[in-house]
């Protein structure tokens, strides 16, 4: 009986420990979110609901979205800080979480964001301007942020809005696997003349 005993506490401090040094290697990039999460891990494990949002996928085999499926929470919170979002996207990659884009409401303060993003990140790596488009990006290990705003021709007031937040290691799988689709349709094709 005392084996027994000690042999379950010694699983039990097993177990217990791949539990933590699982939550160690999980790092969150966006609230509750990890790279690589799948939905249904965030499903199960954060009582999360998404709707697959088939109008966003791409057919055209050359567009750089081309393999990713769309998702938008049904229960998902539009603050972030003090600011309103409208909506937020979240794309995934062979059922793997490899993006997620914050689009904000015409109201919210783009200097109020772009200085939540310098305190939490630091001042941009690049800020690029023209043509009536601002960028500003942060480029981390593995997370490239991109902050991005149109201003309209004639009057100047910001048009469009939105933050992403990439997975650059899923980004260049998602290339990779592209670009092998590519070569696999042109010699199909190239067969078929």
């Amino acid at each position: 009986m005392r084996k027994i005993l000690v042999l379950s506490l010694v699983l039990m401090m097993i177990f217990a420990g791949g539990l933590i040094v699982n939550a160690e290697e999980r790092e969150t990039v966006f609230r509750e979110l990890a790279w690589g999460d799948s939905l249904e891990f965030l499903e199960e494990e954060y009582d999360m609901e998404f709707m697959r949002l088939k109008e966003l996928e791409i057919d055209d085999i050359y567009n750089k979205s081309y393999g990713m499926e769309w998702y938008r929470r049904k229960n998902d919170d539009n603050q972030l800080g003090s600011h309103e979002t409208s909506l937020t996207n979240y794309a995934f990659f062979q059922d793997e979480l490899m993006m997620i884009i914050l689009f904000f409401k015409d109201s919210v303060s783009k200097e109020g964001v772009i200085d939540m993003f310098i305190a939490r990140y630091g001042e941009e790596d690049v800020k690029e301007e023209g043509f009536g488009e601002v960028t500003y990006k942060w480029l981390e290990e593995d997370t490239g942020i991109g902050l991005f705003y149109k201003k309209g021709v004639l009057t100047g007031n910001v048009k469009t809005f939105h933050v992403s937040f990439l997975d650059r290691t899923r980004r260049k799988k998602l290339k990779a696997w592209q670009k092998e689709q590519q070569e696999k349709q042109a010699e199909e094709q190239a067969e078929d003349w």
